[in-house]
């Protein structure tokens, strides 16, 4: 039997952790989602269809199970020199076109493919196969390499697993009913994820529209000992059509020409921003920094009127030189 091209993954549901027997705990690992298909060839594709085979030159002799086709779900992750999984690393390999400099990244970084699961083995379509038998299949048939491993996962885990995985740098946890069934494409609530959020309050600094109205808020925070806003990115969810409607009638009021930030700054996605006055400051909750010191996955979470725009200093965890931990 031939495998299919792709298999859109299945996706988990945000939630509250629940703790019982009945499900499966993993880390939730900070990396590029890969589906590997194995029969001729290798096939690493992305989360939605994209090949990148020739992006992990690393991984080309890659055969996770002895017996083929086989096609895995997982993770794609590349690891720093302390063992911390580092998503910019990942996600700048995904991105480099020139061969050359892909060989080059994966001799100074290499991937790693954290496998969590079995969709077809010796040509046989599991999908329609527990979620706990699709495991023990794996458990027993995977054969871990250097740039493959089986991730680690444990039956009727406690709060205290996902403090471990926070402890030792994980994203946050994905729990998983032990008898559920791969469903491709589908949002499942059998699948839940915990991540580990954040939360720094952040000047609005500026806006971008689009044909629905509000698009996203230019971010700043200030250096410490500082009066020097330094952009920290744009947030384009976490607020309804209505409440950028009431946002953009307050934001008409402290408009002007200049831009807040010393550095020269272009529009998102060519988007024109118009500039603010640095007056109002707004919570943002976020997973973490890119190595350039802006928020990953930032969610806008209200305006702050009990705190002033010169208390929104950089976080302590920021990657930037000027930062207060530094």
């Amino acid at each position: 039997m031939s495998l299919p091209r792709f298999v859109p993954p299945m996706l988990a549901t945000p939630g509250p952790p629940v703790w019982s027997d009945e499900f499966l705990y993993e880390p939730k690992w900070d990396g590029l989602r890969c589906l590997a298909f194995k029969e001729d060839c290798l096939r690493l594709m992305s989360r939605n269809g994209r090949e990148m085979t020739a992006h992990f030159p690393e991984l080309a002799g890659l055969n996770c199970l002895r017996q083929t086709p086989w096609a895995v779900d997982g993770e794609l992750v590349i690891f720093d020199e302390s063992g911390q999984a580092v998503f910019d690393l990942v996600r700048n390999r995904n991105l480099t076109i020139t061969p050359a400099r892909r060989a080059r990244m994966a001799d100074e970084h290499p991937a790693v493919l954290i496998v969590f699961d079995l969709l077809y083995h010796d040509g046989i379509n599991l999908m329609d196969k527990t979620l706990q038998e699709r495991r023990s299949l794996l458990e027993r048939h995977l054969q871990p390499g250097p740039h493959v491993v089986l991730s680690p996962a444990t039956v009727g885990a406690g709060p205290e697993f996902h403090d471990v995985v926070l402890h030792y740098g994980c994203e946050g946890t994905m729990i998983k009913k032990l008898d559920s069934l791969y469903q491709p494409g589908k949002r499942s609530p059998y699948w839940i994820k915990v991540r580990n959020v954040k939360e720094t309050d952040c000047v609005i600094c500026g806006y971008t529209r689009n044909p629905q109205g509000l698009a996203s808020m230019v971010l700043g925070q200030y250096r410490p000992s500082s009066e020097t806003l330094l952009y920290v990115g744009r947030v384009g969810t976490g607020f309804s059509t209505k409440d950028g409607a009431t946002l953009l009638e307050f934001f008409n009021r402290i408009r002007t020409e200049r831009s807040p930030f010393s550095e020269r700054l272009d529009g998102g996605n060519g988007d024109i921003t118009t500039w603010l006055k640095p007056l109002i400051v707004c919570r943002i909750e976020y997973l973490t920094w890119t190595a350039n010191g802006l928020l990953r996955h930032p969610v806008f979470r209200g305006i702050r009127t009990d705190k002033t725009p010169a208390e929104c200093i950089l976080a302590t965890d920021h990657p930037s030189a000027g930062g207060a931990g530094q």
